[in-house]
């Protein structure tokens, strides 16, 4: 009569420790013993004969990396999973590894007083933008933006959402923000803003029953001869819109300028750029013509001097578009 190797039990079949056909432990008796001698913190300290699964030493450490529970998920899963795959050139976002959002370093200048952290942001970021070190189609990172400035990433973050208000800047969710490339549509519309607004201020200065002081823009203007002379552009483009600033000023009409001026950093990226390109001591007699026609309140005669000392930037951006193309979208070259 054959004997089974299995035994009948009230959980169903299951394999009995000693085989009875050749009298022999069966290989579930000797995994058995192996487990309990695992658990206890040590490998059994008999293993068999050879003929059970060789010599003891090598028998003895085969057990143990066979049945030790608490070593053998992680070791087979680190094998596994990750020392046959190389997870140096991994990538968890394509975009974050493919971009870098390193931002070159940017003029920062000092705090004014009372001056909140947005505020402050928004200017020193706006000042760059039009300086063009914060290039058009450059990659801006909130973070390093806020250790230059030695803020903390709020007001940066509320500083750009305030340029992508006036399409200056590209706000991306998840990837960062991008700052926008010279839209000439964009530049034409702030021109027909400047335009409108200072042949009104200026035919508001002529119609003034007392004629206000002009000492301010003559100082200016010898200013900008000697910025010219000693070829100092970024204080010649400083002195440029304190110029025109005062017109507006002289006219009670300041907070309509600096209402202006956050859709005009379109046309001031242009201005900024032309500076190399245009005859600066012609700018300088345009303007002064500019100062005399007020003094003479000849209304039609700074109009007109209105309307070619602003379109001559036209004529500027077609240069403009040939020295810098990478400034420009495809669609404007």
């Amino acid at each position: 009569m054959k004997t089974c190797s299995y035994r009948q039990g009230k959980e169903g079949r299951r394999p009995a420790a000693f085989d009875e056909r050749n009298g022999t432990e069966s290989s579930f008796g000797r995994d058995c013993r192996a487990m309990l001698g695992a658990w206890s913190g040590s490998p059994p300290s008999y293993v068999g004969p050879p003929e059970w699964g060789g010599p003891a030493d090598v028998g003895q450490e085969k057990l143990r990396k066979r049945w030790n529970f608490r070593q053998k998920p992680i070791d087979l899963f680190r094998k596994s999973q990750y020392n046959k795959v190389d997870l140096s050139n991994h990538r968890r976002h394509p975009y974050k590894n493919n971009t870098k959002n390193e931002v070159s370093p940017i003029t920062v200048t000092e705090r004014l007083p009372r001056e909140t952290g947005r505020s402050y942001a928004y200017r020193v970021i706006r000042e760059n933008i039009i300086s063009t070190e914060l290039a058009p189609g450059s990659l801006v990172s909130e973070k390093e933006l806020a250790q230059q400035m030695n803020l903390s990433r709020t007001p940066v973050r509320e500083a750009l959402i305030d340029l992508s208000q006036v399409g200056i800047v590209e706000v991306m969710p998840q990837r960062g923000s991008r700052i926008s490339y010279i839209d000439s549509h964009m530049v034409e519309e702030a021109q027909f803003m400047r335009d409108t607004l200072e042949r009104g201020v200026c035919q508001r200065l002529c119609a003034m029953e007392m004629q206000p002081d002009l000492t301010p823009l003559l100082e200016n203007l010898q200013a900008q001869e000697a910025a010219f002379r000693a070829g100092e552009n970024e204080t010649f483009f400083r002195l440029d819109n304190q110029f025109h600033r005062l017109f507006f000023q002289l006219a009670g009409m300041l907070h309509i300028y600096q209402l202006s001026c956050n859709f005009l950093i379109h046309f001031d990226r242009l201005r900024s750029l032309s500076l190399s390109v245009q005859d600066n001591g012609q700018l300088i007699a345009e303007r002064r013509e500019m100062v005399d026609c007020l003094r003479r309140r000849d209304a039609s005669g700074v109009d007109q001097a209105v309307d070619r000392h602003l379109h001559r930037y036209i004529i500027d951006a077609a240069v403009i578009r040939r020295t810098h193309p990478a400034f420009f979208q495809e669609g404007d070259l």
